[in-house]
């Protein structure tokens, strides 16, 4: 199966969200934990997804009509392969049948910034 983003869309690959292992501590919560106290570590990923005001992600493709008017003047700010941040509720989610990943499909003017100086996946 092959995605094809058209008009003024962007096909953004979803950042995974990171399970943190509840018996994995920090000095801190050792210290808690040795002074008696209880301390709740499990979150689960929809929870963090709530909490979060954004959603990362890795520019997979751009649609032909991205960056123009009434968004922009065709130059674009971003490119494939950058990693980028966008609203939470922002676009249309999908997921490819046969691999099984993640993808959002957004409006162009949906992409609030492009993280510069780290690497995508």
């Amino acid at each position: 199966m092959t995605i094809k983003i058209v008009g003024p869309r962007l096909l953004v690959k979803q950042d995974k969200i990171e399970d943190r292992d509840p018996d994995s501590t920090s000095a801190r919560v050792k210290a808690a934990k040795a002074a008696g106290l209880e301390v709740i570590q499990s979150v689960d990923k929809e929870t963090m997804l709530e909490q979060a005001a954004q959603v990362y992600g890795t520019l997979i493709a751009i649609g032909s009509r991205s960056w123009f008017p009434p968004v922009g003047d065709g130059t674009p700010w971003a490119k494939v392969g950058d990693r980028v941040q966008y609203a939470k509720y922002a676009g249309a989610y999908t997921k490819d049948p046969e691999t099984g990943e993640k993808y959002t499909i957004l409006n162009d003017e949906d992409i609030i910034a492009v993280i510069e100086g780290e690497k995508s996946e």
